[in-house]
Parts: C-alpha cells; structure tokens; sequence
C-alpha cells in the first residue's frame, strides 16, 4: 500500500503495525479497510443535527440490535481480506459521534494460529491482579451487562475493549472479550464515554 493511502486511514482503522515481537495485545486492532469505499459510504450517510432522536439498528444477519443517538452518523462496511491482518470475511458496523468518537462492532473469522482467542474480565478480581484477567469496569445500563478495559497500545488511546457476559452458568463473574466478534470504543472526547456505555447497554444480541 502506498503512502498516500496510509494517510488516509481514519480513527476506526486503529491499524497497528506489525513488527518484531509484536504480541497479542493489539492483533485485533490491525485492521486495514479499503478507505475509498470507507469515504464513499460516509458521504451517503452524513450526520446530522437530530441529538434528540433515538435510531434503532436492527440487523437480522448480524443478530444485532441496539439504539443510537440520531446525530451519530452509521456505517456498515466489508472490508477486503487483502486488508485484513490475521482474519478474513469481516463485517464492520460504526457509529460516529460529530466529535469523533466512534462505537465499533466488528464479525470476523481469525485466522487459525489465533483462532479462540480471548482476553476476560472477573468481576471477583476488578483491577486484574491476576496476570489471567484485565483491569476492568463493570456497567449494567439498560437491558445488557458488560465489562469495558482500555487498550494496551498507546497510539489508539484512549480506546476501550468490550468485554462481554461469557458462560453466565458455568461462571456469572466472567466477561469475555473475542476478537472474532466485539464492540471497541473509541473516545475522542470524555463526554462521549457516557453516550457510548448507553448504546452499549442498548445492545440485544439473537
């Protein structure tokens, strides 16, 4: 990819670079989307000025729902598994804040050496004392429990992982965030963390 192209890439990219020694903590971020496509879609989807009304998203073939401010502007995308770092067949769903932060939720089959991988949040261990677990806060907003950490690399912050109820028989206390499908946050102002923990907690899965 030219440079050119790379300096085009847009907060929800969050692409990493790979590079020697690089371990897991930011592989499910590396994503490069086709940005031409990215723009083409955006223009078709402007946002606009409806903060007091409330969308509702419904996506059958994601088994997704949750509801959004009015003013938040909402893409949905494929990217290229060209484009792709350690996963194919993604569908990426994103929702814009006029101040930049974005809600993210992202499909995607790993590639093998990474397939299953999770990181989890306990609530028995909130500040993650245990190598096992994150550091991690725990919100109940709405109709969906959740658990939110904040990313390892730097160049993203301040950026927020979703982890979420894992098996609530087996153990109630575990979240689990899965890069083969998760919600990440991207706050670009403080004020928007609030906005997006109530469309997180608007969340119904299927």
């Amino acid at each position: 990819m030219n440079e050119d192209g790379k300096s085009q890439f847009l907060p929800i990219l969050l692409m990493i670079l790979l590079v020697a020694g690089f371990g897991f903590g930011g592989y499910y971020l590396g994503k490069v989307l086709d940005t031409k496509a990215y723009e083409a879609e955006k223009a078709k989807n402007p946002a606009v000025d409806l903060s007091s009304k409330i969308v509702k998203y419904d996506n059958t073939e994601l088994n997704l729902k949750f509801e959004y401010p009015g003013d938040w502007g909402l893409l949905e995308y494929e990217p290229a598994d060209a484009d792709l770092l350690d996963s194919f067949d993604a569908k990426v769903v994103v929702l814009t804040s006029r101040n930049g932060s974005q809600f993210i939720f992202t499909t995607q089959t790993m590639t093998k050496a990474l397939a299953g991988y999770t990181e989890r949040c306990d609530k028995n261990d909130p500040n993650g004392t245990d190598d096992a677990n994150k550091k991690c806060t725990f919100i109940s907003d709405g109709n969906y429990k959740f658990a939110r950490y904040e990313t390892d690399d730097p160049r993203i912050s301040p950026g927020w992982n979703i982890a979420e109820l894992g098996d609530v028989e087996a153990n109630p206390d575990v979240y689990v965030f899965s890069p083969a499908d998760s919600f990440q946050y991207y706050v670009a102002k403080d004020s928007d963390l609030a906005i997006l923990d109530k469309i997180m907690g608007s969340v119904t899965r299927e």
